[in-house]
């Protein structure tokens, strides 16, 4: 998780990011139920580099050693 993100890792977290042990076959959405992000905050989702869209979460499955990254949307002019 980067930029103001990195407040809301689950503890046990270092710096900027926390390994997690999940169940053979678990989504991207099992992760995001174990990070809480509030209503107001967006952010963007990347798996291995690619970007994944909020309503395919439950459908993404995850295997071990995938990476996961948060961030806050750049803006910019």
């Amino acid at each position: 998780m980067f930029g103001d993100l990195r407040q809301y890792l689950p503890a046990g977290s270092r710096f900027n990011h926390i390994d997690l042990d999940l169940a053979a076959g678990a989504s991207i959405l099992q992760v995001m139920q174990q990070v809480t992000l509030p209503d107001s905050k967006t952010w963007l989702l990347m798996l291995n580099g690619d970007l994944v869209h909020e309503p395919d979460y439950a459908q993404t499955a995850l295997k071990d050693g995938d990476e996961v990254v948060l961030f806050p949307p750049i803006k910019g002019g």
